[in-house]
């Protein structure tokens, strides 16, 4: 993408709470693969789909003019439940500043993009 607004990544996860006290603990790793073409930087969020609550958010330090980076990302957060509705969790990345392309769920050798939710008794 070169997208300077947040997209999907493709990496997503639905969970149902059992109980509307509950506490849903999400942890998702993922990597982003950037040419910069000048200095810049790149962001990436863990969201609630449906309320498009944010429970974490990640801004890289900043990439160098003329730099190809491969960027570990990790993300986690805890999202409180009100009901026993069904609940999706998703990444998104988006550019924040400079000249680059930003690509994520690439194809790395030995690279797993995970997504994991938990229910925990509130």
């Amino acid at each position: 993408t070169i997208s300077t607004s947040y997209i999907d990544t493709g990496l997503n996860i639905s969970i149902t709470p059992t109980a509307s006290t509950s506490k849903i603990i999400v942890v998702a790793n993922t990597i982003a693969y950037a040419v910069a073409s000048s200095k810049s930087q790149f962001s990436a969020r863990l969201i609630d789909n449906g309320s498009s609550t944010v429970l974490c958010e990640w801004v890289n330090v900043g990439i160098p003019s003329a730099t190809t980076i491969i960027q570990p990302v990790s993300l986690a957060g805890v999202f409180s439940c009100s009901d026993t509705s069904a609940l999706t969790f998703k990444t998104q990345m988006y550019m924040r500043s400079g000249s680059q392309t930003l690509y994520f769920l690439g194809q790395q050798a030995g690279v797993k993009h995970t997504i994991m939710a938990m229910e925990v008794s509130g």
